[in-house]
């Protein structure tokens, strides 16, 4: 359904579909991921526009998922690179991804640069 609709140029409603998947507890699966990134880069390239934090967090969850954890990391890294903030979501995903292959030191040096992104806005 969410490939049919990217396939329609309706983008928006795609990630909607998924959001709602997500708060009902159903897990989306590499192929619903795969099209809705799709969809996300026809659009950008059409607009020419830069993903923001949803977009990067959805690739970084579906690269975590599929064991490509170090790929995950450098998106994350270019995402601070291009200013885009990390989310919760966004945490929570390399956090899982790392824990789930046992890398629990890298999994700790992400829990921290949370604890001091959230520290940092409370400050300001």
């Amino acid at each position: 359904m969410v490939n049919g609709l990217v396939n329609a140029n309706r983008v928006d409603e795609a990630c909607k579909m998924v959001d709602s998947m997500k708060a009902r507890n159903i897990t989306p699966d590499l192929i619903t991921y795969s099209s809705l990134l799709d969809g996300l880069s026809v659009c950008s390239r059409r607009c020419r526009c830069e993903p923001d934090v949803v977009a990067y967090t959805s690739l970084m969850d579906v690269l975590g998922k599929g064991g490509k954890i170090d790929h995950a990391l450098t998106i994350f890294r270019t995402t601070t690179k291009k200013k885009v903030a990390p989310d919760a979501i966004t945490y929570r995903a390399l956090i899982d991804a790392l824990e789930k292959v046992g890398r629990s030191k890298d999994a700790q040096k992400i829990k921290r640069l949370r604890f001091l992104a959230n520290h940092e806005k409370k400050v300001v």
